[in-house]
């Protein structure tokens, strides 16, 4: 309810019985007018759920981006009006299941630039500060929503473009293109700079490891530079690189990805050139090997490590770097960004893909069973998964930002 007309419209509702004009909307969708009804029963036991609400529009809906309905305030004439959302659903919806139905929603602002990476960054436990989610923009532009309500919280300049986006304790760290290089840290309570660390070249990727009670952060950028920071334990919490390395042919670093093992940790680079990089986080020894053309991210699945480039996608034992099994049911999607979910009931976990024909792939981890959402006019550019909200967060080069509620 707009804020300006909240108070007087909340009366109306509860003393005067004030209800929205249901349209008749024709057939197919005929069954929302009653829907719409039904939500607005004074007796709050007719009332139905949130998540009946979404099971019945998506049963109504039986194509892509079809039109739901819901009541907003017509600010010239100070009544409650209805208006018309976009709800994208997928065409697909059976094929993972009854547990995965999706219905997705896009937010607001629509950005100047389009963003090219995600972060959760988890509030205080006193609840003085919500869970929000963070974007990093091609404008050098960071946007902060609420991760709960979704709403648009502020916006500030980072860099003159944001690359990379990594959450460290209570601060998050920035990296992208500036004039003097470096890796900003801001404060998540409000917002502000309270330091930099230079670095030789503009960062773009990211990883950070917990280890007793300490920051271990692996650090890469386009000329195949490799930093690990790590903090001092002293109550200024300064940073030092105690660990440098440069890629073979000084080729740009593109992800990271930690992988526990029974008896140590590795960290697995991959390069943009198809390298990928497995390093030994205690003696820090490292074996390389040719991976695929250009490999854009890397995840640690089902103790396995996935790498995924545009063309294919492969599946690699951590404990035999080297050997892998290339996944046939997902070589003809041309994958651009990619997240993992688990179900927090079910405890099955997916893989979303997005990718450049403007839709996200939901696969089965174990199953590789398929979903197919659309929502975006452009190609996906990131994702981020909230599984304790069941909840993923996807942008595209259309500029927008979408939640896909499953």
């Amino acid at each position: 309810i707009n804020e300006e007309y909240g108070d007087k419209v909340i009366e109306n509702i509860i003393k005067r019985d004030l209800r929205p004009t249901i349209p008749t909307i024709p057939s197919p969708y005929s069954k929302l007018s009653g829907l719409m009804s039904r939500c607005w029963a004074k007796d709050p036991d007719q009332r139905p759920s949130f998540k009946a609400i979404v099971r019945e529009v998506l049963e109504i809906n039986g194509s892509l981006n079809n039109n739901a309905i819901t009541p907003v305030l017509d600010r010239k004439r100070g009544r409650i009006v209805s208006k018309t959302v976009a709800v994208a659903r997928s065409s697909l919806a059976s094929s993972l299941g009854p547990n995965l139905t999706v219905m997705s929603v896009s937010l607001e602002p629509t950005l100047p630039n389009k963003c090219l990476v995600l972060i959760a960054v988890r509030g205080l436990n006193d609840g003085s500060l919500p869970d929000t989610v963070w974007a990093g923009c091609e404008d050098g532009q960071i946007y902060v929503w609420n991760m709960i309500t979704k709403k648009y919280i502020t916006n500030f300049k980072a860099h003159d473009r944001v690359l990379s986006l990594a959450v460290v304790g209570k601060n998050v760290w920035s990296g992208g293109y500036s004039s003097d290089p470096c890796i900003s840290l801001w404060n998540i309570k409000d917002y502000t700079l309270f330091h930099t660390l230079k670095v030789p070249q503009p960062v773009n990727s990211m990883l950070v490891i917990e280890e007793q009670k300490r920051h271990i952060i692996w650090t890469g950028d386009e000329q195949g530079n490799i930093l690990v920071w790590r903090n001092s334990m002293s109550p200024t919490l300064k940073y030092k690189i105690f660990h440098k390395f440069r890629t073979r042919d000084h080729h740009s670093v593109s992800a990271f990805c930690r992988v526990p093992l029974q008896k140590s940790v590795q960290v697995w680079v991959a390069t943009h050139c198809g390298t990928i990089i497995v390093y030994d986080c205690k003696t820090f020894t490292s074996t390389a090997f040719k991976a695929q053309t250009q490999v854009h991210s890397l995840i640690y699945l089902e103790k396995k490590v996935w790498s995924f480039s545009a063309c294919d996608v492969f599946v690699w034992d951590p404990e035999q770097p080297g050997r892998s099994t290339a996944l046939e049911a997902l070589q003809n999607v041309k994958i651009f960004c990619v997240t993992s979910v688990q179900l927090p009931d079910t405890g099955e976990k997916h893989l979303w893909c997005g990718s450049l024909d403007n839709r996200i792939y939901v696969y089965d981890a174990k199953t590789l069973r398929l979903q197919v959402l659309q929502g975006h006019s452009d190609y996906v550019i990131c994702l981020l998964g909230d599984r304790s909200r069941r909840t993923v967060w996807s942008c595209s080069r259309d500029r927008t930002v979408r939640t896909w509620i499953f």
